[in-house]
Formats: C-alpha cells, sequence, structure tokens
C-alpha cells in the first residue's frame, strides 16, 4: 500500500515536474545571458527536468534501489527551496510533495 502511494507520488511529481521545467527552459532560453536570474532559474529547470526524466524512467523500469529515490527527494526538496524564491507557489507545491515522498519512504523502508 505504501509502495503505490510513494510511486504514485513520485510520478505526480515528476510529470509536473517534467512540464513545469519544460515551460521555465523555453520561456527562460532567450533571457539566459542578459539576466543572472534568469540563467539560474533555468539551471535550476534543467536540473530538475533531469532527476524527474530520470526517476520517471526509473520507476517504469521497475529498478528498486529505495536509495536513488531517497537521494533524489532531498536533492529536490533544497531545489524547491531554491525556486520558492522566485516562484513562490510552484516551490512550495514542490516542497510539500518532496517531504510526502520522504515521509512514504522511511515509512516503506520501516515496513520491510
Amino acid at each position: 500500500m505504501i509502495r503505490k502511494l510513494y510511486k504514485m507520488l513520485e510520478i505526480i511529481r515528476d510529470v509536473n515536474l517534467l512540464i513545469f521545467s519544460a515551460v521555465i527552459m523555453y520561456t527562460g532560453y532567450e533571457k539566459l545571458g542578459i539576466e543572472s536570474t534568469s540563467s539560474l532559474l533555468f539551471a535550476i529547470a534543467a536540473a530538475l527536468f533531469v532527476f524527474s526524466l530520470t526517476s520517471i524512467m526509473l520507476l517504469f523500469a521497475r529498478i528498486v534501489s529505495m536509495k536513488y529515490f531517497y537521494a533524489n527527494a532531498i536533492i529536490q526538496l533544497a531545489l524547491s527551496i531554491i525556486l520558492s524564491l522566485f516562484i513562490l507557489l510552484a516551490g512550495i507545491v514542490i516542497f510539500i510533495l518532496n517531504i510526502a515522498i520522504i515521509i512514504a519512504l522511511k515509512k516503506a523502508r520501516h515496513k520491510k
């Protein structure tokens, strides 16, 4: 039950992050060298895009190593805090989803 909840939360977070990151990268690409904040936001969006894409591929390949998913959630947690400085609502939503995933992973670890 907890593994299904964790996988569902992971897929919801990652699909939303893929779409959000693609939009941020598309709109910020033309301002990349002009404004330093757009360059930082572009880099954060690109990192989130890569982490989310990797996570989705590993979920669909049925990789069971929880260490990657736990580390991924912690890294994305840090990136969501930085992202909330630029785009408050998106950063907060990503932060809450990452906290929920970390809690589900800890519960899944204790269920074993």
